[in-house]
């Protein structure tokens, strides 16, 4: 199993990062990996979306554990492997540590 882990430290608040990751339609303003994706419902567990990365095709995936203003995680399976992430906001002074794993 490959891992890979990023982080950065903004002067943003955790809770003006989570609308930004509640906002599934818009990632692709922030993420520009993404070229479109979007979640049937709301932002919380259970919850299934579509994201389609640039190059690549359209992957379901669904939240599978989500905490408000501190981490959700997802997972996508794809033929022959499924890819988990887990993106974490920790509070550190001044602003916040995203942490995707």
């Amino acid at each position: 199993m490959k891992r890979i882990q990023h982080e950065e430290i903004t002067q943003a608040d955790a809770a003006k990062l989570w609308k930004l990751y509640q906002d599934v339609s818009n990632w692709k303003r922030w993420n520009h990996e993404i070229e479109e994706s979007f979640l049937e419902g709301e932002f919380k567990t259970g919850s299934k979306g579509m994201l389609k990365p640039k190059g690549g095709p359209k992957t379901w995936f669904r939240l599978m554990e989500v905490r408000e203003n501190k981490f959700f995680s997802d997972l996508t399976r794809l033929p022959f492997c499924k890819l988990e992430f887990r993106h974490e906001l920790i509070p550190v002074s001044p602003g916040t540590r995203s942490y995707i794993s």
